[in-house]
């Protein structure tokens, strides 16, 4: 059992908490987060990602990506200034604790996915994360969904590693999660997030207690023994 001091907090100030979706490659996060953006531009936004490779000519630095060499990329995750990053097609990207802030700023809530691995260095942040995890469904469920997103002919076995993937990733870091979705169809999935962020809005939430939270704020505290 993982045991964590948590308090009730409820924000007080226009700053939003990240809203972070986790979950097995496959699942739906990208894919949730992008409809979710797309609901509401004014309320949600995304960290503009730094990548090493060229760029292309329709794309504006620091709008579409924050265009850096591959010195500097290695330099700042060297001191620690992504909280994650990825080699891909023999160039890097990564997601700055500074373009998380940029969106923080703006009042909006910056929408992340991230793999379950970098969730407890980004709980060390002042970012105060609520993290979702999305879960797959049955794997007849699965299917389905892989094939109204067009994507026949996978096979089951692939499938099954999504949801072995799921249960793991569940077993060893369901301690980090707020809320577990269950991923049966992405438009009640999207529904179901949309309450989520009504609810940080105007619900108290439980947080860990060595969160910068004020007094003001700090309305209950317990020990959390999931």
């Amino acid at each position: 059992l993982t045991y964590e001091e948590v308090s009730l907090y409820l924000s007080k100030t226009k700053r939003k908490r990240p809203l972070v979706l986790c979950g097995p490659e496959g699942v739906g996060c990208l894919e949730l987060r992008q409809r979710l953006a797309e609901s509401d531009n004014q309320k949600f936004g995304s960290a503009v990602p730094h990548t090493t490779r060229p760029k292309k000519s329709s794309e504006l630095d620091g709008v579409h990506y924050h265009f850096v060499t591959k010195q500097k990329f290695q330099e700042d995750a060297k001191v620690g200034k992504f909280i994650e990053y990825g080699e891909f097609q023999k160039h890097l990207y990564g997601t700055s604790l500074a373009s998380i802030q940029a969106v923080i700023d703006k009042a909006k809530i910056c929408l992340l996915t991230l793999k379950v691995e970098n969730l407890k260095a980004l709980r060390r942040t002042l970012f105060m994360p609520y993290v979702v995890f999305i879960a797959p469904p049955s794997l007849q469920q699965l299917r389905r969904q892989k094939e109204i997103l067009g994507q026949h002919g996978i096979k089951d076995e692939q499938l099954k590693l999504i949801l072995n993937e799921g249960k793991v990733t569940e077993q060893n870091y369901g301690h980090l999660f707020d809320r577990i979705i269950v991923n049966v169809d992405l438009d009640r999935s999207l529904e179901e997030l949309k309450e989520v962020v009504k609810s940080l809005e105007t619900e108290p939430q439980w947080v860990p207690s060595f969160w910068p939270i004020t007094t003001s704020n700090n309305i209950s505290s317990k020990y959390d023994d999931s």
